[in-house]
């Protein structure tokens, strides 16, 4: 993100952030990087640049209904995008070390009949996004759909 100098509303190194993003949307092309992916990195990076510490930052990235392909190793993707690499890969493996934890729907994976085996290692199978979400928003976390 770009700085505005003056601009109210920074993020602020002593909040204690909890923020769930709910990627439910895919890029317009099959070549580009989720822009649910690409908006959480510049957040990371907006956040770090105004010194909110990694302790202080608790976002969780939820993939379901039609982004759970997007989470399947470089093998499966190509396979199942008619040879296209995933252009996911990069953002998800930079997003975990910056501490973004990444998790993907179990029901919505076996609905679109991706093989658990095949995620990525970086995402996190969870259940259900629906219980990941409930749960998550019972311990404070705010909801930003993607």
């Amino acid at each position: 993100m770009i700085d505005i100098p003056g601009a109210h509303e920074t993020p602020t190194p002593a909040l204690d952030y909890k923020v769930i993003f709910d990627l439910n949307s895919t890029a317009d092309k099959v070549d580009d990087a989720n822009p649910g992916l690409t908006t959480i990195a510049a957040l990371v990076n907006t956040f770090a640049h105004f010194g909110v510490e990694p302790a202080h930052r608790h976002f969780v990235a939820i993939f379901h209904g039609p982004t759970v392909d997007l989470v399947m190793n470089d093998e499966t993707y190509r396979k199942s995008h008619a040879g296209h690499a995933n252009p996911n890969i990069t953002l998800i493996k930079e997003l975990t070390a910056a501490g973004v934890q990444l998790v993907v729907c179990g029901q919505s994976a076996l609905q679109h009949h991706i093989d658990l085996k095949t995620i990525q290692h970086e995402v996190q199978l969870n259940f259900s996004a629906t219980v990941t979400l409930m749960n998550l928003e019972t311990q404070g976390y705010i909801r930003i759909e993607e």
